[in-house]
Formats: structure tokens, sequence, C-alpha cells
């Protein structure tokens, strides 16, 4: 993930996160991401966020500092109201001064400035037995287009409806939808069976000639 700051965020399988700053080409290795155990965790999901950093993984969420103390973990949150858990948290996104994460047990937002994040009462989840509209709890990807939020699930992609927290089937069930991009005006989605483009209310498959694989 690319910070605005000339910085590359990485997340690793065996709980490292990786700073790259190309100004000076130089790396900088985090490895704070370990549970109770002292098992390292799966990072799954980067979203910067100023001075911040909003880390997903096998366990939750961490909102990482990246200037206290050179960079540390100020908060991790693993409970989420509405959700059950444990869970792990597969995208992050910031909208409307909101944080949004796409976890393995729903979907789940809050006020990114909110002091108390460590309350579970202060995020509101939505999972399929919300009533919302979603038919599967499993968020792999979160993104924007056209000033509204969209989620990937395992089972095709979720328009959000933000009169009524709702949310709303637009198709491709049966994918996986690994990540949603918005590249000149364009949705495109990543999908189980190869890229998609939104347009019309219509996905089309997009041309994978070239590709070793379309999955």
């Amino acid at each position: 993930a690319f910070d605005g700051q000339n910085t590359l965020w990485f997340g690793s399988s065996n709980g490292k996160l990786s700073r790259f700053d190309s100004s000076n080409q130089s790396w900088k290795i985090y490895n704070q991401f370990v549970d109770q155990n002292s098992q390292k965790l799966r990072l799954l999901s980067i979203f910067p966020d100023g001075d911040k950093i909003w880390v997903g993984h096998s366990q939750g969420v961490s909102l990482f500092d990246r200037n206290r103390n050179g960079g540390e973990i100020k908060e991790n949150y693993q409970s989420f109201s509405g959700l059950i858990s444990p869970l792990s948290i597969q995208a992050c996104l910031v909208w409307k001064d909101q944080i949004w994460i796409g976890t393995s047990a729903g979907i789940a937002f809050a006020d990114r400035n909110d002091f108390n994040l460590l309350d579970p009462s202060r995020w509101t989840g939505i999972n399929k037995n919300s009533g919302k509209g979603l038919s599967n709890d499993s968020i792999f990807s979160l993104g924007l287009w056209q000033d509204t939020l969209w989620g990937g699930t395992k089972s095709g992609v979720f328009r959000f409806n933000s009169q009524d927290t709702s949310f709303t089937f637009s198709g491709l069930g049966g994918l996986k939808i690994r990540d949603l991009e918005n590249l000149n005006g364009i949705l495109y989605a990543a999908t189980s069976a190869g890229v998609y483009s939104y347009s019309g209310g219509v996905w089309t498959l997009v041309n994978s000639g070239g590709l070793a694989s379309a999955n």
C-alpha cells in the first residue's frame, strides 16, 4: 500500500510489516504483530491513514502509529458489536471519516477518530443474519466507486446503501471477489474466474489472454 508520503507498506504471512522509503531506497521491518502466545499473525490488509496505518490480520485489526517510537502498534481491536469473534480481517478502508473492515464474519465500521474503539459497542457490525442484505459473511475486499462502498465476498459483490446501512447484491454470484478497484472511473473486480468490469449495471469479463491463469 502506498501512503502518499513516498513510502510503500507490505504485510506478510509471518507477522512482519515492511516499510520501504522510496526517497532513500531504505527498508524498515516491524516484528510486533504476534498474538498473546507470541505466535506470528498473518497480515492480510493495509490501509494508510495519515500518520496511522490500519493493519488487518488473522486475529483482528491493529492501529499502527508510524511515528511513535519509530513505529509501533497503538491498539489492537478484536471484538466488534454484531460479529462473532475470533475473526480475521481481510480488508480495511477509510471512507467518510469511518474505518471499515471486511472480515471472515461480516462487515463492521466505526468512527475512525473515536478514542474508545476497544469497546466493541463503538462498532457497527453487519452479517448475513442482520437482515441487511448480505447473503454470506466472508468479506474479502472493499472498494469505492461513485462515492459508494462496495464489498467483495466469497460469492459476489454487494453495494452499500448509506440511507439504511443495508447492502444490495450487485452480481458475480458464485465467484470469490479478491479485490475491487476504481480505475479511470470504471469499477473492476478481481475474481476466482478472471477480472470483470462494471458498467450500466452489467459485469463484463475482461480479456485474460496472456495470463497464466484466470484465477
